[in-house]
């Protein structure tokens, strides 16, 4: 029953009255701090039809707030994300809440990105619908990718100049496709195998790297066909949800291998990883020109080195003759103008005969022929030796000589191909110092080592030429080394003999007019015996 009491009835109706006007005001609050929020908040039901929307969030896309209402949230959505909006409602009716990114477009095209937390609420008429909180983060995402994208590209550099390192020194092609099928894994693949061609046209796998069985038969059979076809640009394929590239590999006109490289991740192997496939391709048709050039001058040099061989072989016998009958006639009496042409004769074919000799060795030593004797050498012996040949020489020029020679054990070697070392290195010093000057010869030794220094005050040698200074048919400019005829041979020939003693061979100078030196290095007689006095076959460069 209602109360009477007109002041219990106005009581009630001041609280009702005060009560309304505290949810009104309370409401008027939500509404302004809703409307006035930099927060993104909307409401939608459960088929995603907004029901309200704030100004931040019109705003944020460039709508009027009115303009929102009453359309489908999934009408906001890029295209392409459209088909997730269901996934999106079924977990907010299954979970109560939902939280993500969500990509939507604005008014005037753009793609803006919203990061949002949803919830499920029910109102008073026990209706359900979803309270939407995001903030913009557009800006926050693209600084990311930005961020990613740049460590992705320095990523990509520092592999590439790797990879560019590691093929530059390379020579041959087994070492090609060792470099090829290890580098690229992990960054750009997940594994990397190498098919390569046999003679009579089989392929045959070389070991792979991280390869699994799996896609073996797809890639080698793709392989074959590369092979067989000739073709030359790069594969890209799909296999059993892997994707891969296969990369032929060219030699002499064809292909000799191909390269595979397969990848069960999403990001390699993808289009914004093609820069990095193509990159590959290229540095490795680069280096494979490389060792088709090295090649063909390593024939070349194979050829140059047969050609003097036999030059030299068919040059020496009638220079032995005419040497051998100068020196008959020589011994004749003949009268002075006679006897200087022989002398004249018999000079120059000693000389021609020994640059024959020179590339005689030279061909020997890169073909591994040259065998040397093995006894032990007295070193002091063959020292006075090499000083009383060039002594002519030295007295024609004046040339002071200081010999500091100490008891040095014999060391194992073969005799006249050392005195031919130690004459090479006292007539060069004999030739490039000029007149007046000084020489000086040091022997000394140690435990395990004898060493020979020949010291000059001649012309020196430039930094520029110093490190070729025992390179074959090597010479100084003619402005630095005037009346030098040979073919530079010497140095090279004696470094050569010197290192096959199990030795080193080594020079300064400190420039132009400033002398230099040479510093011979022999194993003692104890440390040498094991030596197998054999040339080894060189590789020779252009």
């Amino acid at each position: 029953m209602l109360p009477r009491d007109p002041a219990t009835l106005e009581g009630i109706a001041a609280a009702w009255q005060a009560t309304t006007d505290a949810l009104r005001e309370s409401e008027r609050r939500y509404r302004e701090l809703v409307e006035c929020s930099l927060g993104l908040i909307c409401t939608h039901d459960l088929t995603g039809t907004i029901l309200s929307i704030n100004s931040a969030s019109a705003n944020s896309l460039g709508y009027q707030p009115g303009q929102g209402v009453g359309r489908n949230l999934r009408d906001f959505l890029s295209p392409d994300k459209r088909h997730l909006f269901d996934g999106y409602l079924r977990r907010i009716q299954e979970h109560g809440h939902d939280a993500g990114m969500m990509s939507v477009v604005a008014f005037d095209g753009t793609t803006r990105i919203w990061m949002y937390r949803n919830v499920l609420s029910r109102g008073a008429d026990g209706t359900s619908y979803v309270l939407g909180h995001a903030i913009d983060v557009t800006d926050r995402v693209a600084v990311e990718r930005s961020l990613r994208e740049t460590i992705e590209q320095r990523e990509t550099l520092s592999f590439l100049a790797d990879f560019s390192d590691r093929l530059s020194p390379l020579v041959t092609f087994d070492e090609l496709v060792d470099v090829v099928q290890r580098l690229p894994v992990p960054f750009v693949a997940d594994a990397a195998m190498v098919h390569t061609a046999g003679d009579d046209g089989s392929v045959r796998l070389t070991r792979g790297v991280h390869g699994t069985a799996l896609h073996v038969p797809a890639l080698a059979s793709m392989a074959a066909t590369l092979i067989q076809s000739g073709g030359s640009t790069t594969l890209a394929t799909t296999i059993g949800g892997a994707t891969a590239a296969l990369l032929p590999l060219s030699l002499d006109g064809r292909v000799k291998a191909v390269l595979s490289l397969v990848s069960e991740t999403e990001r390699h192997l993808q289009p914004s990883h093609g820069y990095v496939v193509d990159e590959m391709a290229r540095r490795i048709r680069l280096a494979l020109d490389r060792i088709q050039l090295y090649r063909e001058a390593q024939e070349a040099n194979r050829l140059k080195d047969e050609f003097l061989s036999t030059l030299s072989h068919e040059l020496r016998t009638p220079l032995n003759a005419i040497f051998g009958w100068a020196r008959i006639l020589g011994s004749r009496n003949l009268d002075s103008g006679t006897a200087h042409a022989v002398e004249v004769i018999e000079r120059n074919a000693e000389a021609q005969i020994r640059l024959i000799e020179e590339v005689l060795d030279v061909s020997r030593i890169i073909t591994g022929k040259m065998t040397l004797a093995s006894e032990a050498v007295d070193i002091r012996a063959i020292l006075r030796a090499a000083i009383d040949n060039v002594r002519p020489g030295m007295q024609g020029k004046r040339l002071r000589i200081e010999e500091r020679i100490d008891e040095v054990p014999p060391v194992v070697g073969d005799g006249h191909r050392l005195q031919q070392v130690f004459w090479n290195l006292l007539s060069n010093a004999v030739k490039f110092t000029p007149a007046g000057g000084r020489i000086e010869l040091r022997a000394d030794a140690d435990e395990r080592h004898a060493r020979i220094v020949v010291i000059d005050s001649g012309r020196g040698i430039t930094p520029e030429f110093l490190p070729r200074v025992f390179d074959k048919f090597r010479k100084a400019s003619r402005g630095q080394l005037e009346g030098d005829r040979g073919l530079g041979l010497g140095l090279s020939i004696a470094h050569d003999v010197v290192e096959l003693h199990g030795g080193s061979l080594s020079a300064s100078s400190e420039g132009l007019e400033r002398g230099s030196t040479f510093v011979v290095t022999l194993p003692r007689q104890a440390a040498a015996v094991s030596r197998t006095m054999t040339a080894a076959p060189q590789r020779t460069s252009s």
